[in-house]
């Protein structure tokens, strides 16, 4: 069940890409984040009296959680904004392929989970076919000082730090439910705070009514989707974990391919389909 709920969280990352392409129509980005997260908090708070205890609030999980909140989704959606905005959505996807690499590191270093070498084979493989994909077909034409590249790995590393730190709260809490619960209120915060002061400085925001309530609607399938990575977390190894939940692009391709309308799948399609295939069932028979 493990491999099946890290799945479903990809696939509910795939799916939200499109309702963020159709709600950035009319909405801005920042705004957006903010309805968004804010609304996967919302939602798992109203179901709190049934799924919470209360004493969990005051144990060292609470605190861990909340922690994995600045970094997942505030931090490394801010940092994926302001990469996108500067060395534009290639790079920044092809970048973005890395997050299992970092999960995957820090739990061997810190957590001590074994890395076999044919789970580093299937790894490798995953992440060679994402960042194929991503990559531009002409090559990079780089306008940005290298220095730039500092955005969209850093949002790589916040998303895959919050893996291995998230699986060390729920060591000591077992709820999956409070992880995703907490890390959404303290995002919730952090992006308020952002949007404010932007508000502050004069920075505009579009906020159109259809606009906001597609981000509503990505929060509650976002929540989802942290549900279901923060149970597969609970369950079993971040080595085994990230990699299958890194196949978000993959989900978001056949999504847009085969509902959506918007994806030609051609032959750099059938080789990631091929690698992600070939490197999932590696780890996951390691």
């Amino acid at each position: 069940m493990t491999a099946v709920f890290a799945l479903l969280a990809a696939a509910c990352f795939g799916f939200n890409v499109h309702v963020h392409q159709a709600a950035l129509d009319e909405a801005d980005p920042w705004s957006g984040a903010l309805v968004s997260v804010g609304a996967t908090a919302m939602l798992f708070w109203l179901a709190a009296p049934f799924a919470l205890d209360p004493a969990w609030l005051l144990t060292p999980a609470a605190l861990i959680f909340l922690g994995v909140g600045l970094l997942y989704p505030a931090t490394a959606q801010t940092l994926q904004i302001l990469s996108v905005t500067r060395v534009g959505p290639a790079i920044s996807s092809a970048l973005g392929s890395f997050t299992p690499l970092f999960a995957v590191l820090f739990a061997v270093t810190l957590q001590g989970e074994e890395m076999t070498w044919q789970a580093g084979l299937g790894l490798a493989l995953m992440i060679g076919g994402l960042v194929l994909v991503a990559l531009p077909r002409g090559g990079i034409r780089r306008s940005w000082p290298l220095i730039a590249l500092a955005l969209p790995l850093g949002a790589s590393l916040a998303r895959g730090i919050n893996q291995p730190v998230t699986k060390a709260g729920l060591a000591i809490v077992a709820s999956p439910w409070l992880a995703t619960t907490l890390a959404a209120t303290m995002s919730t915060l952090s992006l308020a705070l952002v949007v404010a002061l932007r508000h502050r400085a004069g920075r505009t925001a579009r906020r159109g009514r259809r606009g906001l309530g597609l981000f509503a609607l990505s929060g509650g399938i976002n929540g989802l989707g942290l549900l279901s990575l923060n149970t597969a977390l609970g369950q079993g190894a971040v080595v085994s974990i990230a990699p299958l939940t890194s196949t978000a692009p993959l989900w978001s391709l056949a999504f847009g391919a085969l509902l959506f309308r918007r994806e030609a799948l051609g032959l750099r399609h059938l080789v990631l389909a091929l690698l992600v295939v070939a490197g999932g069932t590696l780890i996951l028979t390691r």
